[in-house]
């Protein structure tokens, strides 16, 4: 009967050097792949907000203010790191779910909460304030407006963040944060098209061309944010799916207690959670790592 690491390759298309035989189920040369990938992502954000600048603002902008656009992208850059990191605090974290602290817990639910309200309330708020500038004209109701906008964002955080968090409570930690950043990823680019597609009526409505530019040009560093920020945590979290596998051949997910002295039995020993092996996962229908 082949062995836990063969079964894993074999199910996975990974071959074993890609997993750290020094501490096993982590990713090898953790500390400098994600140094590398954060260089490598600061560079790119200074340099597409100097592009940006010189869009806007012309080459004699940029050349003069070259110290406030790596300022500035080093800021930017510094939220996307902030906002990956909190995505995978639980995930990066080896353990059954009851070993996983509350706050740890939290952090990818939060982040993805608050990922996926934006993404639906940046086009709200663009008709929002196309509603305001034909039909309002107290301020009162455009105090109401606001007050509509907020109510709506409030609403939206709550589904979502119950949303995510039952999303994220299923089956393997892993598999299901890589999923959710695939999903959100999927959800900037709907976003994208919805804000296009809103900036694009507005233009049309008030007769002025440039204010599709101006709107896009609002919600492009948060859309173009989170996109860098979930290619970033899909692809650290897809090697981490590959290689925390093999644990869950032998470990309860719940409690993280090691059933490898008794893979036939139907409950964690330590807290009666229904368990199965790796190999009765695969035989069911278990997820493979996603290309």
């Amino acid at each position: 009967m082949p062995g836990v690491w063969e079964r894993v390759e074999e199910r996975s298309g990974r071959r074993p050097h890609a997993i750290s035989h020094g501490r096993p189920y982590h990713i090898p040369h953790k500390g400098a792949t994600i140094a590398t990938y954060w260089l490598l992502q600061w560079v790119g954000v200074v340099l597409l907000t100097a592009a940006v600048v010189v869009v806007f603002a012309g080459w004699r902008e940029a050349v003069y203010g070259a110290v406030s656009i790596v300022i500035g992208g080093t800021v930017w850059a510094g939220a996307i790191m902030i906002l990956q990191s909190a995505f995978a605090a639980a995930p990066d974290c080896l353990g059954g779910r009851r070993e996983i602290g509350k706050l740890r817990d939290f952090f990818p639910v939060g982040s993805g909460a608050l990922g996926a309200t934006a993404f639906c309330s940046l086009p709200m708020w663009i008709c929002l304030s196309l509603i305001g500038y034909a039909l309002v004209e107290t301020n009162a109701q455009i105090i109401g407006l606001i007050g509509t906008g907020f109510a709506a964002m409030i609403a939206m955080l709550t589904f979502w963040t119950i949303s995510v968090r039952r999303f994220l409570s299923q089956e393997r930690r892993e598999e299901r944060h890589t999923r959710l950043a695939t999903r959100l990823l999927a959800g900037t680019a709907l976003g994208a098209m919805a804000c296009a597609a809103c900036a694009a009526v507005s233009a049309l409505v008030v007769g002025d061309g440039e204010m599709f530019l101006g709107i896009m040009a609002l919600c492009a560093p948060w859309l173009v944010g989170a996109a860098i920020a979930l290619i970033g945590c899909r692809l650290y979290l897809r090697r981490l799916w590959v290689v925390r596998a093999p644990w869950y051949e032998t470990h309860c997910a719940e409690c993280g207690y090691d059933l490898s002295g008794d893979l036939g039995v139907a409950q964690c020993s330590e807290c009666g959670t229904g368990w199965r092996s790796g190999a009765e996962w695969g035989e069911v229908g278990g997820a493979q790592p996603e290309a």
